[in-house]
């Protein structure tokens, strides 16, 4: 969004992408081309503001999922030590049972 200067005159401008290419839309000028430009950045204070919003909570989810993985392998390795206290061990990647007289 931009205000052009074309001779003593000043012209309000919307700038879009359209198939990769920026081209410039005119709005108008005078009080009418003030005030949509005031709501165009009032628009986009608001995208932005939203944008912020969500940033801030996929950091707080990427925070809550390391700690989420942080207790699930505490707990995986409490289980473990647990499971060889009771007589289990791995074999083939599955837990068995220590059979009587033998380790």
């Amino acid at each position: 969004m931009a205000w052009e200067t074309r001779g003593n005159n000043k012209y309000y401008y919307r700038k879009k992408k359209v198939n990769g290419k920026v081209t410039s839309e005119y709005v108008g000028k005078g009080l009418v081309a003030q005030e949509i430009a005031l709501r165009d950045l009032a628009e986009r204070q608001e995208r932005n503001k939203k944008a912020e919003a969500i940033k801030k909570e996929k950091t707080d989810l990427q925070l809550l999922d390391e700690q989420v993985t942080q207790v699930t392998s505490f707990i995986k390795q409490v289980l473990e030590n647990a499971l060889i206290v009771y007589g289990f061990h791995k074999h083939n990647g599955q837990w068995r049972k220590k059979r009587n007289g033998r380790t």
